[in-house]
């Protein structure tokens, strides 16, 4: 698993619109006249054989789609329509819908403009010393489990030391995963 970055906007109090690329550029803004932050979402089309249509939809929903439309265009073709945040189609939805599908569904995105969004910086640390360029901006609802995902492939990759190394996974001043090499 692979979490790229899409920027995200923080609309302030007095209708100032930022632009978030780095999550170190996210703290500063958390209190400060912020109204709130909104991320682009992607207006998503996946046309499929019917036998496929339920384990697509489950895909859709995990990656927190909201359906628009089902529409059966002949006895052998399901068009699912869904709204999806930028974030979860970069992180390669289109791989994962081919794989259900056995290559069999198509798949198209387009922009559809931005949405309120609750987010979080997920900051990564190494020895207790946060790490920008592995830290990263998720949905409130799947950072704890996005940030074990981060901390044991890193687990994974990190080259055993003569020193203990200890990775970590924290929203804010609590720690959500914790792994030692």
């Amino acid at each position: 698993m692979f979490i790229l970055q899409v920027p995200f906007e923080a609309r302030m109090n007095d209708g100032a619109v930022i632009m978030v690329e780095k999550p170190s550029e996210m703290a500063p803004l958390i209190g400060n006249q912020l109204e709130a932050f909104y991320e682009p979402i992607a207006s998503v089309e996946v046309v499929t054989p019917p036998e496929y249509v339920g384990s697509l939809m489950d895909v859709l929903l995990k990656r927190r789609g909201k359906q628009q439309d089902i529409v059966h265009l002949d006895a052998d073709r399901v068009v699912l329509k869904y709204l999806v945040p930028w974030q979860e189609v970069v992180a390669d939805m289109y791989d994962e819908i081919k794989s259900i599908s056995s290559g069999y569904a198509s798949f198209d995105y387009d922009e559809a403009g931005s949405e309120k969004a609750d987010v979080v910086c997920v900051d990564m640390l190494i020895n207790g010393e946060a790490v920008d360029a592995l830290s990263f901006v998720c949905s409130r609802g799947v950072a704890e489990k996005k940030g074990r995902e981060v901390a044991l492939r890193l687990k994974k990759v990190v080259t055993r030391q003569q020193f203990d190394i200890i990775i970590q996974a924290s929203i804010g001043s609590r720690i959500v995963a914790k792994e030692r090499i």
